[in-house]
């Protein structure tokens, strides 16, 4: 498991100064400012390292959005999104409409 923490947490990128202005540059998860040594996650939160290594050794997912980041294929590549939920089927066209309550019907 060791090793596999670090192969994920070594092939994310690096938060880039740009990446770390965008944001309030405060890792949630020591809550002090990051300067250097962050990590880019694939669902673009952003940690320090040392931080991320030790919350993956106890969960698996990202601390913000808890995406399964340790079980993405290539954490490389950004998530894919959720499969789309087919919709409701349709009442039939020649159903009847009920109407208002206490008409009788």
């Amino acid at each position: 498991m060791v090793n596999e923490l670090c192969v994920y947490l070594c092939s994310y990128p690096d938060a880039t100064p740009e990446d770390l202005q965008a944001s309030d540059n405060v890792c949630i998860i020591c809550r002090e400012e990051m300067v250097t040594g962050a990590k880019k996650l694939p669902c673009n939160h952003i940690f320090h390292s040392s931080c991320l290594r030790s919350w993956f050794q106890r969960q698996q997912t990202c601390p913000t959005c808890r995406m399964d980041v340790l079980r993405a294929s290539n954490p490389n590549q950004p998530p894919t999104p959720a499969p789309a939920q087919p919709p409701a089927p349709a009442a039939p066209a020649n159903a009847p409409v009920p109407g208002p309550p206490g008409n009788g019907g």
